[in-house]
C-alpha cells in the first residue's frame, strides 16, 4: 500500500533538476495540477526564483505535460503556451511571470507571503536627461538607488544616464554644488530632472 501511495506521488508530479555546464534542465510529468505549484515545484529543485501574482497564473486552469530533461527557459513557454501569461528573465535567475506584454502595470507582480517566495518587483531600465535650472546639460551627476547606492552610474557628457532598478526603487540624484533630489520611478522609463544650485 504505502510503495503504491509512493509510485502515485511519483507520477503526480515528479521535478528533477541538471545544473551541469548549461542552462538547468526539469523533468516534468503533471496532471491538472495548478500553475503556480509547477512553478513553485520548479523554484524548489533549482536556483531559479519565480514572481507572480497567484490569483491570475491560477485563472488559466490546470497544466498538463511530460518533459524529461528540458531547459527550464523552454519549458515555460510550453507551459504558458494558450494562455495570457508571458515570461521576463531578469538578473540573478529571477524569473517574472506576468500578464500580456505591459511591463509597467504587470512588474508590480507582487507574491502571496504564504508560498514561501521572495515579494518584490521586476527591474527595468530608467533613462533620462539631467539639467540645472538653466537648461544646461550636468555631467557627471550621480544616479543611484537609494535601497543599494552600490547600483548607481553618472551622467554622460550629453547630461543623460541608463539605469537597470527596481520599478518601485527610488533614485538618489547628487553632485557638488546642488541640492540632492530623491525621484520616486514609480515604473517610470524616462525620468528627466532639473537640479537646484546650492544657496551660498
Amino acid at each position: 500500500m504505502k510503495l503504491g501511495v509512493a509510485l502515485m506521488l511519483v507520477t503526480s508530479l515528479q521535478v528533477a533538476a541538471n545544473t551541469g555546464h548549461g542552462q538547468e534542465t526539469v523533468s516534468l510529468n503533471v496532471e491538472n495540477t495548478r500553475l503556480s505549484k509547477v512553478l513553485k515545484s520548479i523554484q524548489k529543485k533549482t536556483d531559479y526564483r519565480f514572481v507572480f501574482n497567484n490569483t491570475v497564473v491560477d485563472d488559466i486552469g490546470t497544466v498538463n505535460i511530460a518533459v524529461n530533461n528540458i531547459p527550464v527557459l523552454d519549458l515555460l513557454p510550453r507551459i504558458l503556451k494558450g494562455t495570457n501569461l508571458e515570461f521576463v528573465q531578469m538578473r540573478n535567475n529571477l524569473i517574472v511571470i506576468r500578464e500580456g506584454k505591459n511591463i509597467k502595470s504587470q512588474a508590480s507582480s507582487v507574491i502571496a507571503e504564504n508560498n514561501g517566495l521572495v515579494a518584490r518587483q521586476a527591474d527595468i531600465k530608467v533613462n533620462g536627461l539631467v539639467t540645472d535650472s538653466s537648461g544646461s546639460i550636468l555631467s557627471g551627476v550621480s544616479v543611484a538607488l537609494k535601497a543599494t547606492p552600490s547600483i548607481g552610474t553618472t551622467t554622460d557628457l550629453n547630461g543623460r544616464y541608463v539605469l537597470e532598478v527596481p520599478a518601485n526603487g527610488t533614485l538618489v540624484f547628487s553632485i557638488t554644488g546642488y541640492l540632492t533630489q530623491e525621484i520616486p520611478i514609480d515604473g517610470k522609463e524616462s525620468i528627466n530632472v532639473v537640479m537646484k544650485k546650492m544657496c551660498s
